[in-house]
């Protein structure tokens, strides 16, 4: 408990400012007085000494080791007794009576402060003379001194301690906020201010307390702020209506009276949504220390119901899926009339009604992320968010926060407030991993704590955080072969084969391609005619990239001079594909392409495939259209790594930039860029010389 202890020359004196203290502080202060004329050997142990007078402080000096705990008492009047005195005529005579010079000096300096301007006195103090020629005296309080033969005697009544020097033993004792409460303020209306600054101040930190208070009662959690014993300062309606009081009645009651879970060794716990159960509701309770300049200001409880927490929750969820993060192709966008097509689709529309993991494996361009969206929306998860990263795409390190998110200062550009990872985005949702396979090992650790105990801890941060999310894995390697490599978790393996989906490539289902065609070209927005032996011709192709590869060479033959395919003309398209006449050497500028971003050619493929659309349409597409389409096939650069990007295409002239806003679009080289580094990829020639795909 914070000690003040009172010094002044008379024991009444003392004895009077040590009431006015504990009066106003409560018992929050233990308050003492001493009387120089009693009290003087005794030595004061205080946090602060109130000296009376600034001839006690000399005295009191020699006393106290830290003179910043001396604080003189400031004296005022109260402003009724002020008002007697202006009644009389200008330059009325009178004398002011006090113990001593010092004090009558004070006390009519305090008079014509104020604008009583009316009275000519002159001080007054013992020894007092009998002769005085007036016929007024006025004292503070010592009416016993004044003169015999003074025929009007105005009693002031007591000098009391000013609003300055409570002000000052509030701020030294970090109890400010004692100044707004009634007993404070109705105790300064009666005086007159001897520092105009001081009601200023008062009036500030009372708009201040009103602004805070209002701020708190507009939250739609409940907030309770406690001082630094544990005692209730303020309530908000929120917090008083989810604990079945009003906000008077919490007033003054100690944290341990309310949660006594929350209380040990006579202190808050501090504690970060903590479950707590109540005979009304199930709370979310966070408790906060507060504190400025090193100096504690008390506790702040946030209060939230459970299922205020889970509403907040599927707002997040909605605002998540407004951004994209939904599944847009539903079974019916599945296109194919085959046996074996029609038996998988079979298959995954059971797999969609239950809720265990899913894993689709299949060669490159069979449709996996296509299946894995369509089993969202026919699932009863189909109203939650759908998010797709692809595990191959992002940097280990960014994909360990990507996927579990992050708190404030984990490490170096972390977002102020942290940021929430896709586990926590996809809660109720469905989670799809593409090219699983590509995770790094330390990852698939923590990958499996989460599917194993259904919670996620983010990158930084100590709170487990429970997630209700199903994941759908794909990949178009062997998983099997790769946990006999070592390669892949054998326990995340079995974890993630529950329900398996096998997509069956496009030789398989050769059928499909003349419907497969027909779709293409309605999204395409463009139409050719294949001939008989076209057709033929085109179903003996081994497609190596599936409907991928097949949607490539549609889109090359939409270009073509003829609206009406033969088989020669099928046939040279093919031969661009087949034979690959802009293999490296042949086309100087595209060698010296692939040599010189050999190791960043995967991330300006990227960029490249963003910029296909701009083939068809012949318009440019911005920096942040760009931006927005790789990050639909989870790419997650900034513009700045973009504009890099786009600059060095340029160099190579794969793009062109358009004049004005008018975007960039890709070339044709651009476009044999991009079939070479896919057939590069397909043959297996591209790590043996050492690119980046």
């Amino acid at each position: 408990m914070k000690r003040v202890t009172v010094v002044a020359y008379e024991e009444d004196t003392g004895r009077q400012y040590a009431q006015t203290l504990r009066d106003l502080f409560g018992d929050a202060v233990e308050v003492s007085f001493y009387s120089m004329y009693r009290h003087f050997s005794q030595q004061p142990e205080a946090d602060i000494v109130l000296a009376s007078t600034y001839s006690v402080c000399e005295v009191v000096k020699c006393w106290v080791q830290d003179f910043d705990n001396i604080i003189i008492a400031d004296i005022t009047l109260r402003k009724d007794a002020l008002e007697q005195l202006r009644v009389f005529p200008p330059q009325t005579k009178g004398i002011l009576v006090n113990t001593s010079l010092e004090s009558a000096i004070d006390t009519i300096s305090l008079i014509y402060k104020h604008g009583i301007r009316n009275l000519d006195l002159t001080p007054v103090y013992p020894p007092v003379n009998s002769t005085y020629n007036c016929d007024l005296a006025i004292t503070p309080g010592e009416t016993s001194l004044v003169p015999p033969g003074i025929r009007q005697v105005i009693d002031l009544g007591d000098r009391v301690l000013s609003m300055k020097t409570i002000s000052e033993i509030a701020t030294r004792l970090n109890m400010i906020e004692l100044l707004s409460k009634p007993l404070c303020q109705n105790y300064f209306a009666d005086l007159v201010a001897t520092d105009m600054s001081t009601p200023e101040m008062l009036g500030q930190i009372g708009a201040l307390e009103q602004r805070l208070h209002l701020v708190m009662q507009v939250f739609d959690s409940g907030v309770v702020s406690l001082d630094d014993r544990g005692t209730v300062t303020f309530a908000n309606t929120p917090a008083a209506t989810l604990l079945g009081m009003t906000a008077g009645q919490l007033q003054g009651m100690s944290l341990e009276r309310i949660f006594p879970s929350l209380w040990e060794k006579g202190e808050p716990v501090l504690v970060r949504d903590q479950v707590i159960t109540t005979k009304a509701h199930v709370l979310i309770i966070s408790i906060h220390h507060l504190e400025y300049n090193s100096v504690s200001q008390g506790y702040l409880v946030l209060i939230r119901r459970f299922t205020d927490l889970e509403k907040e929750q599927y707002r997040i969820r909605r605002q998540v899926m407004s951004r994209g993060h939904v599944a847009k192709y539903t079974f019916d966008s599945i296109v194919g009339n085959s046996e074996i097509i029609r038996q998988v689709k079979q298959m995954a529309q059971k797999i969609a009604t239950s809720n265990s993991t899913v894993l689709i494996c299949g060669q490159t361009g069979t449709g996996k992320e296509l299946f894995a969206q369509s089993i969202h929306n026919a699932s009863p998860r189909c109203g939650y968010p759908f998010i797709a990263i692809n595990c191959a795409a992002i940097p280990e390190n960014l994909l360990e926060s990507e996927l579990f998110g992050y708190e404030e200062g984990s490490f170096t550009g972390a977002k102020k407030g942290g940021k929430p990872g896709y586990f926590e985005l996809a809660h109720g949702g469905t989670l799809f991993l593409d090219e699983i396979s590509e995770m790094d090992i330390n990852l698939q650790s923590r990958l499996l704590r989460v599917l194993q105990e259904k919670e996620v801890t983010r990158v930084g941060g100590d709170t487990i955080i429970n997630v209700d999310v199903r994941i759908i894995a794909a990949s178009n390697k062997d998983l099997k072969a790769l946990v006999n490599q070592s390669k892949f978790r054998k326990d995340l393996y079995y974890r993630l084969n529950v329900l398996s989906l096998f997509l069956p490539p496009l030789e398989e289902r050769k059928e499909d391609i003349p419907v497969l065609m027909e779709a293409m070209m309605q999204e395409m927005g463009g139409h050719f005619t294949l001939t008989p032996d076209a057709l033929e011709l085109l179903q003996e192709i081994r497609f190596e990239g599936n409907v991928r590869e097949l949607r490539n060479l549609m889109e090359r033959l939409l270009y073509a001079d003829s609206q009406v395919i033969d088989s020669d003309l099928l046939r040279r398209y093919l031969h661009q594909e087949i034979a690959s006449p802009y293999a490296e050497g042949n086309d100087p500028i595209l060698e010296r392409f692939f040599q010189d971003q050999k190791h960043q050619l995967a991330w300006l493929r990227q960029v490249l495939n963003a910029l296909r659309p701009t083939c068809r349409t012949c318009t440019g597409m911005g920096r942040g259209s760009i931006q927005h389409s790789l990050e639909e096939r989870s790419v997650y650069r900034s513009e700045q790594e973009i504009r890099t990007a786009l600059n060095t295409l340029h160099l190579y002239q794969l793009v062109q930039v358009l004049r004005g806003r008018g975007g960039t679009r890709l070339t044709p080289l651009g476009i044999k860029a991009l079939e070479q580094m896919e057939n590069l990829e397909r043959s297996g020639l591209a790590r043996e010389k050492g690119y980046c795909l």
